[in-house]
């Protein structure tokens, strides 16, 4: 007699390509965090490997999914309204994960320095980041020493520092990144502009677009998890040519910020602010 083999379901067959997937990724983006760190500064170390805790965090997430997926534990009570507690418990995985598989991996990607040293990088564009109490955040201080850092193999490239907006208007983003430049060994005489206006990214290209034209090549130096919508904002205002120096970001708002900016992306496309 032969043996009756169980057939492999559906939802069994989609559980198990979810858990490749997450083999996968895991490894993709363990491999891309060893690439950041041998280009990162010493001080944004800590925060990429934060950023790899995290990719490790939706990956278990969407193996939670793979096996809810096969067994349906979250959806099993009998009562109704456990059940649809459990629904939403599921939608909400799947929202979350995506959030941070889609957000996180795409600031490892953009987050690579991808500038050549053979392009005519005249304009470099540092893009601002709201003040805290008036004081610079570890956000914004990544970036500006990605900037010092940048000035110092690039030292004839014309500077342009962003950001206007500032909660009780004692002083601009620009000028206060302008101090603490200043304080970390960046030139800010000569070859230096400031944008006081512009309060949001949109704005910053849209005066960009304005100041230079769009022809020449501009080089963005923004935190990693912000260079794929910069860039796609930036595009979106007619730059064709534009090169990525992005700085890592603070290990505390990580997190925050990679679900603030997949949110930032699902709004600026519908308002039609970004072309890839």
């Amino acid at each position: 007699m032969s043996e009756n083999k169980p057939k492999l379901t559906k939802k069994a067959a989609i559980g198990w390509i979810l858990l490749f997937i997450a083999a996968g990724m895991t490894v993709y983006c363990a491999i891309l965090m060893l690439s950041r760190l041998l280009e990162a500064l010493p001080k944004e170390r800590a925060g990429i490997i934060t950023r790899f805790l995290i990719e490790l965090v939706a990956m278990g997430l969407i193996v939670v999914l793979a096996f809810d997926i096969q067994k349906g534990f979250l959806t099993k009570a009998k009562n109704i309204l456990l059940r649809c507690l459990g629904w939403v418990a599921r939608i909400l995985l799947v929202a979350f994960a995506a959030a941070l598989v889609i957000g996180s991996i795409a600031a490892d990607i953009y987050g690579s320095v991808d500038e050549s040293d053979k392009a005519d990088h005249e304009y470099v564009y540092i893009l601002g980041l709201a003040l805290r109490n008036g004081q610079i955040t570890e956000d914004l201080a990544l970036r500006l020493d990605r900037a010092a850092e940048y000035q110092k193999t690039h030292p004839e490239t014309f500077f342009f520092m962003t950001g206007g907006n500032n909660e009780d208007w004692t002083a601009t983003e620009a000028a206060t990144m302008s101090r603490y430049l200043g304080s970390v060994g960046f030139q800010t005489e000569g070859n230096i502009d400031w944008d006081f206006l512009a309060r949001t990214t949109v704005e910053n290209f849209e005066i960009a677009a304005e100041t230079i034209g769009t022809e020449k090549p501009i080089v963005i130096i923004t935190s990693d998890y912000h260079m794929l919508r910069a860039s796609a904002i930036a595009r979106r205002q007619g730059f064709s040519q534009i090169y990525r120096v992005p700085a890592s970001s603070a290990t505390s708002t990580y997190l925050e910020n990679i679900l603030w900016e997949s949110l930032c992306l699902i709004f600026n496309s519908l308002l039609g602010h970004l072309s890839f």
